[in-house]
């Protein structure tokens, strides 16, 4: 089975099986993981993507947002401890992150 990867108007990551030839999709046991995985919620998918070895190669939209979640998760990683009921403010991403992501 094929699935192609979606953003939802909600702001919602899923994926759906599709039978389109000339699509961006991810095709076998990978997609059908991811799928799983994203039906689950969004979080739970992307963080399956990320797990993803560097040598799969994936289609655009699929390594798009394993690149995004990856710049994210670095990001959280790289913020001070707090106390746990402090919720850090994760900075926004800067003028040279956002234009390479539109690329």
């Amino acid at each position: 089975m094929r699935h192609e990867l979606i953003l939802t108007p909600h702001g919602r990551l899923l994926t759906r099986a599709v039978e389109a030839e000339d699509a961006c999709l991810l095709e076998g046991v990978p997609g059908e993981e991811l799928h799983q995985a994203f039906a689950a919620s969004s979080a739970e998918g992307l963080l399956r993507l990320m797990a993803m070895p560097p040598a799969v190669r994936l289609p655009p939209p699929f390594a798009y947002w394993r690149d995004f979640a990856r710049r994210q998760l670095d990001s959280l990683c790289h913020l001070p401890e707090t106390a746990p009921a402090v919720r850090p403010e994760i900075p926004a991403p800067t003028p040279a992150d956002l234009a390479e992501w539109l690329l």
